[in-house]
């Protein structure tokens, strides 16, 4: 399986994140609302904010790493007709019925994410 090659974009950090301790403002990517706040106002040295722009291709968008469309399977009878997909077993799914999806997708050559 090939790996897809996303497009690269900047790393889009918090306003003033570095300011502050690392525990009071996080990493994760929250939007800007302040009436003054530099980020909003996109002034270039706050840094990137994510846009429009920085969408990926429509043929990578919605794949996993591995370049392949991935499944959700709660039944080994939902395997039928599965090609070229990669299949992840749903969180609710008990031991007797993951065997057999794991059973049936070896029969089918299916990759089996979460074993």
């Amino acid at each position: 399986m090939a790996e897809i090659k996303k497009k690269k974009h900047p790393k889009f950090l918090r306003p003033n994140y570095g300011r502050k301790s690392r525990e009071r403002i996080g990493r994760s990517w929250r939007t800007c609302r302040g009436i003054d706040n530099k980020k909003r106002l996109k002034l270039k040295y706050m840094g990137a904010s994510p846009s429009i722009g920085h969408r990926n291709a429509k043929a990578t968008r919605h794949l996993h790493p591995l370049g392949l469309p991935e499944i959700l399977v709660h039944n080994a009878s939902q395997l039928e007709g599965a090609k070229n997909v990669l299949v992840r077993m749903a969180s609710g799914v008990g031991v007797k019925k993951r065997a057999l999806i794991v059973k049936k997708a070896a029969e089918l050559s299916l990759h089996v994410l979460n074993k």
